[in-house]
């Protein structure tokens, strides 16, 4: 059952259910707090992932300047790119992120970002789950469209100084916002640490079909987050299948998905989000021509369902013919994942 929050002026919906079941949110839905003229939303939190990770989307106007540097002691913070541009600082090193490009953040690494064009917006997991609070406690509920043309609330300065203290988090005042350079951003790092990686680049691997990017593995989170994009033709398939332990969430990034799970039918488009708690069957089939998605899942593993089920793959595209599912490789991918193929 839904939830309402009464301000002064609205009383705003929870569109979240309060624990963890199957849902699909709409391109624009979650729950929603408006926050210096940006809009943070959440997609799923601990709640809907038995406490594994939190989901967000932020989205905004070209803002006049970053927001503050800090650190989190504990959360690891992702950035993907989904429209518009947005420059991130992290330890030091700043890049301009485009569409499909990719920045992680793990704890301790003292970091910034800033959106840069006109309804810019990123999204990403953030581990452990909780986060997703902090626009709650320092924001204002917001029940319209994207973002508003203007944003009457004055900045909560109050709020984030309390805010340290109650997200485990530090506000660095002496470091310089360095400026924005280039690199070859083509890999991931063994180890947890910082690293920008730019779209269509990462690991990557085909089975059904399709090529998956992995993006983030559990090598860079301790073994605590995987990510990976997936995107194919039109009519291939990712076979029914659960996660017994592993929670995982689905962005569409275009195309259209059809995704059958727990027996109930959806057709997902470009900004709509599925949850699918651990144990729930799901099977996505690809309804366009082109067709991505991004998936992520805690802890780590999941995101080497391709890998396992397939090869690796020579180029970055996708065959444009579906294939197949290869029994060889379900059972490889079953043996070593937590996945259990129906």
């Amino acid at each position: 059952m839904s939830t309402s929050t009464t301000t002064a002026d609205q009383a705003v919906t929870d569109p979240l259910p309060p624990d963890s079941v199957p849902y699909v949110l709409e391109s624009g839905q979650g729950r929603a707090y408006l926050l210096l003229g940006e809009v943070g939303r959440t997609l799923a939190g601990g709640e809907q992932t038995n406490g594994q990770m939190s989901v967000l989307t932020c989205t905004g106007p070209s803002a006049p300047r970053p927001i503050p540097l800090h650190f989190h002691e504990a959360e690891h913070d992702l950035f993907y790119c989904v429209r518009g541009r947005m420059q991130v600082w992290c330890d030091g090193v700043s890049r301009v992120l485009g569409p499909g490009d990719f920045a992680s953040v793990p704890p301790g690494a003292v970091h910034a970002y800033q959106l840069l064009d006109h309804s810019s917006m990123f999204m990403g997991p953030i581990v452990p789950a909780g986060w997703d609070t902090f626009f709650a406690f320092t924001g204002t509920p917001y029940d319209g469209p994207m973002y508003p043309p203007v944003d009457p609330s004055p900045p909560p300065f109050e709020k984030f100084a309390a805010a340290e203290s109650k997200y485990h988090m530090t506000y660095v005042h002496d470091q310089p916002y360095a400026e924005a350079t280039t690199g070859p951003d083509d890999a991931l790092p063994g180890a947890e640490e910082p690293y920008f990686l730019r779209a269509g680049e990462g690991p990557r691997h085909a089975a059904f079909g399709q090529v998956a990017f992995q993006i983030l593995t559990g090598a860079q989170t301790r073994d605590r987050l995987g990510m990976a994009v997936v995107e194919g033709p039109k009519g291939s398939v990712v076979p029914a299948h659960r996660h017994e332990r592993t929670p995982e969430a689905i962005y569409v990034l275009d195309g259209l998905v059809r995704a059958r799970v727990a027996g109930e039918e959806h057709l997902l488009a470009r900004g709509d989000f599925l949850n699918v708690p651990a144990g729930t069957v799901h099977e996505l089939t690809f309804e366009r021509p082109l067709t991505r998605y991004a998936t992520m899942n805690a802890p780590a593993g999941i995101e080497r369902l391709h890998e396992l089920c397939g090869r690796a793959a020579e180029h970055r595209i996708y065959s444009p013919v579906p294939e197949p599912a290869d029994p060889a490789g379900l059972e490889r991918a079953a043996a070593e994942l937590d996945v259990v193929f129906a």
